[in-house]
């Protein structure tokens, strides 16, 4: 049904349709004119088969293992391609991916740690303790959620971030990680929740 509407589509509404008309104006359609047709109309059902097998194959996977890394440290965990998280950083107005915090933990030195540790035993960011430890690289992400108008998130930068699924591979340096209080899944499937924008795809070779 799709590649008749294609064929009938290009015979009543484009300029191939008109060029096919005068070609075939004295004889009507024809073997040529159809073959041109479905020659065409084949290979726009084949593009367009080829765009619906990849949503769908991303549809079916949005999961991705991730390496996040500090310094010397790594921790692997399991990241979801969420549609639904728009966290920005307002300074450098990057992505932010957000990651459960008792899997995140481990990975920071004693004193993010410690700052950490006070963020989820008080649900606020002790900007003293940044300020007296000089902790660099944190960042506070605005958010807005049901029930809740408006609040903020307690955010790390990672010296990197490594994606894979797959085949593929990708490495996304100083990334935004916001920490989430709460599991972000009931049974453990997943530790983050990525965003679309830093799903991009590089070649690329990265320690193991």
């Amino acid at each position: 049904f799709l590649l008749g509407g294609i064929m009938n589509w290009i015979y009543l509404e484009t300029e191939l349709g008109t060029y096919i008309n005068r070609l075939c104006a004295e004889n009507g359609l024809g073997i040529r004119g159809l073959t041109i047709l479905v020659i065409t109309a084949g290979a726009i059902f084949s593009i367009l088969g080829t765009g619906v097998a990849g949503i769908r194959e991303e549809w079916k996977n949005p999961y991705y293992q991730v390496i996040l890394c500090w310094k010397n440290n790594r921790i692997r965990g399991r990241g979801l391609l969420d549609t639904g998280n728009f966290l920005t950083d307002p300074i450098s107005h990057q992505p932010v991916v957000l990651a459960e915090a008792e899997w995140f933990e481990p990975l920071l030195p004693q004193e993010y740690g410690n700052l950490v540790r006070t963020y989820l035993d008080t649900g606020r960011i002790d900007y003293d303790q940044i300020a007296e430890q000089a902790l660099s690289g944190i960042r506070w992400i605005p958010y807005c959620s049901v029930g809740k108008e408006q609040g903020e998130l307690l955010g790390v930068i990672c010296d990197a971030m490594i994606l894979k699924q797959k085949h593929r591979e990708s490495v996304h340096r100083n990334v935004v990680i916001a920490i989430s209080p709460t599991p972000l899944s009931e049974n453990g499937q997943y530790q983050l929740l990525l965003q679309k924008k830093i799903i991009e795809w590089e070649e690329t070779v990265c320690c193991r």
